[in-house]
């Protein structure tokens, strides 16, 4: 009997350690703990193939399942631009819960259909997975593969070879129906080139804008590209040549280099710089670009934050970009006085002249002595790219400045930081002059060159004091150095 006992005892024991993974309604029942295929799982839309282990996994609380998509498309991983949404067998409204890629969403024992969302850039596709078996305790890990008709736009731009990308953008649209048709808005706005972007699988135009600076700008349009589906990638390279016209200024002051404290700025020949926008600035020293043409030229030299430290000069009529005059126009004069004649004899005339003209100007001339007009010969001179071209200027601001370094104690303790200092002309009324320099946290502080009365003071709660510093004589490149205590006045 007791022998009888013993092996019920064994065989209870034994039923339950065949059941340790038993959870949720007996879905793992007699699984152990080798990972398990799952099976019977079907597919929709852009998922293409799945497949999937369920695997015991200590991070879940008791009675909890969990599922985990990883998700391919094509050559990829794209488990940042999925979505899953799982709700149980056969319903489509009560959600379960959404998870992204190769994230675990845990919930309750059971079978469940997930509804999968590919989003990325501005394409979004959809797809399907059925009969998804969570198993409690476990985790069911799926593989999911997918194929959406989209591809990725890699388009790259150049301006004569030289990469430009870091200064195009460009926006996406769909192809007119007809030329004369209206554009739809666009699909895609300023995108930059160096980040390729997910396209639906069709037909699109492109417009791409360069931007060399606010003034140079160059638009082209990229029309018919075709974008293939299965991630495939279209490679469209464009070069914009424009010729660029450099301009680099360097700007000193008393020989000294201070390109880096300046400003150049571009106006329209004959305007009031004080008052009109510039055309175009950039920093001095660096090289600029602006569009051919010729400009008065202001060079501001700002060492310090007071305007009566600045320096100002203007180069009038800097033609930049522009071609030498090459009597163009006097042979096109020529050619017009001969309109009334005959092709021969305006071709002979080109001959004649043939020594003096370029050789497109000759093949035009040649073209007359065909039979066609002296006038249209002269305008038929076609005309050449201009060559690109780099101007360097050199201004000497003469601008005489000096440094003053100024501390100020109270009973011995540094207040330069609360003190302040006003600096005007020397001999102007106290009261009633205008400052060429006021200035609040002392250190060291830029001023032109000259005579000089200087106020410092310092005020906080009832400690105060003030000094005048009168008759500073200041030259060019002096450094004036002055520590008090306005306690004691000294």
């Amino acid at each position: 009997m007791r022998r009888w006992m013993m092996w019920i005892a064994t065989a209870t024991l034994l039923m339950a350690a065949g059941c340790g993974s038993c959870g949720g309604g007996g879905q793992a029942q007699g699984l152990g703990k080798t990972p398990v295929v799952l099976e019977g799982m079907t597919t929709e839309g852009i998922v293409k193939d799945v497949d999937g282990k369920s695997a015991l996994d200590d991070e879940l609380e008791e009675g909890k399942g969990g599922v985990l998509f990883d998700v391919q498309h094509v050559d990829r991983l794209v488990n940042n631009e999925m979505l899953m949404e799982l709700f149980p067998a056969g319903d489509t409204v009560a959600s379960a819960g959404k998870v992204a890629g190769n994230d675990r969403l845990t919930l309750a024992p059971g079978t469940y259909d997930a509804h999968v969302v590919y989003k990325q850039d501005i394409s979004r596709f959809e797809g399907d997975i059925r009969s998804i078996v969570v198993h409690g305790g476990r985790t069911s890990k799926l593989s999911v593969k997918i194929k959406a008709p989209v591809g990725m736009l890699d388009l790259r731009f150049l301006n004569d070879g030289v990469d430009i990308n870091a200064k195009v953008k460009y926006s996406l649209y769909k192809p007119l129906e007809d030329e004369d048709g209206v554009r739809e808005d666009p699909i895609v706005t300023d995108h930059p080139p160096s980040d390729q972007l997910a396209v639906p699988k069709g037909t699109y135009d492109v417009l791409a804008v360069y931007y060399e600076t606010d003034a140079v700008q160059q638009e082209a349009w990229l029309e018919g590209l075709v974008i293939k589906g299965g991630m495939q990638r279209t490679v469209q390279e464009h070069d914009f040549a424009i010729t660029l016209h450099g301009f680099i200024m360097r700007v000193l002051n008393f020989g000294e280099d201070v390109s880096d404290q300046s400003t150049v700025y571009f106006y329209y020949p004959g305007a009031n710089v004080e008052f009109a926008v510039a055309v175009d600035k950039g920093p001095a020293g660096e090289r600029l670009v602006v569009k051919p043409g010729e400009y008065d030229v202001r060079v501001v030299f700002q060492p310090s934050g007071e305007q009566s430290t600045w320096g100002d000069k203007v180069i009038h009529t800097v033609a930049i970009g522009l071609e030498e005059e090459t009597g163009e126009d006097g042979d096109a004069e020529a050619g017009a006085e001969t309109g009334a004649e005959t092709g021969a004899e305006t071709g002979a005339e080109t001959e004649t002249e043939a020594e003096t003209e370029t050789e497109a100007e000759t093949e035009a001339g040649a073209e007359g002595a065909e039979g066609a007009e002296g006038g249209e010969a002269a305008a038929a001179v076609t005309e050449e790219r201009p060559k690109s071209q780099l101007i360097e200027m050199e201004v000497d601001m003469e601008k005489p400045l000096a440094l003053l370094k100024v501390a100020v104690q109270y009973a011995g303790e540094d207040v330069s930081e609360k003190a302040s200092m006003r600096v005007i002309n020397a001999g102007a009324d106290k009261s009633a002059a205008s400052a060429v320099l006021s200035a609040v946290a002392l250190s060291e502080h830029v001023v032109p060159a000259g005579s000089y009365d200087i106020l410092l003071s310092y005020e906080e709660s009832d400690l105060a004091g003030e000094l005048w510093i009168e008759g500073i004589e200041l030259e060019h490149g002096s450094v004036w150095e002055k520590s008090v205590d306005l306690r004691t006045g000294t």
